[in-house]
């Protein structure tokens, strides 16, 4: 996914169209181009690539995630979660299950258990300085402003300096630490 990852959508989802006519039956290709046609606007596309890959591989937790992610762009919220709540229970290992579900948790008003799913996907996969800082947000709903200080700070630390939402990270982090000493 190294087209997907330089920006090139188009080129991405061509090389997962080709690499379908040569192995229809590779499920990971079918997950890929069914993420890929949703983010270049052919959501209805991606979705039945996803459906096709869930009925042919119902245990492929990849496949509900990104399903989730289709299902979340479409609008249909309860679908995503349903998507995520089983990728989870197929996978409760997977991290990125974990913190997709947390954002929906957590936009759904159901803070704790997104805060549960933050811990154990951390737990799982230290490094996501996206999640750490998605936990901020969801610990300064719940009140915990010295730990939304340790993740805002640690998130920094860990991503490169060129993440697109360091400079919005870096005034929540202010705007929290005035907040904790009174100003």
């Amino acid at each position: 996914m190294i087209l997907e990852a330089s920006g090139d959508v188009a080129g991405a989802l061509a090389a997962c169209d080709r690499a379908l006519e040569l192995d229809p039956g590779r499920i990971e290709l079918r997950v890929n181009r069914g993420r890929l046609s949703a983010i270049a606007g052919d959501a209805a596309r991606g979705l039945d690539d996803l459906d096709r890959a869930i009925a042919e591989r119902p245990d492929f937790a990849r496949a509900y995630v990104n399903r989730a992610f289709v299902r979340w762009r479409l609008g249909d919220r309860d679908g995503a979660l349903g998507d995520l709540d089983q990728a989870v229970a197929l996978d409760p290992e997977y991290a990125q299950a974990r913190f997709d579900r947390a954002r929906v948790l957590h936009q759904r008003g159901e803070t704790g258990r997104a805060l549960a799913d933050l811990d154990r996907g951390l737990e799982l996969d230290p490094g996501k300085f996206r999640a750490r800082a998605d936990r901020a947000v969801v610990r300064r709903a719940l009140g915990d402003l010295s730990g939304v200080i340790a993740d805002l700070r640690k998130a920094l630390v860990e991503a490169p300096a060129d993440w697109p939402e360091r400079a919005p990270v870096e005034a929540l982090l202010a705007e929290v630490e005035r907040q904790l000493a009174g100003d």
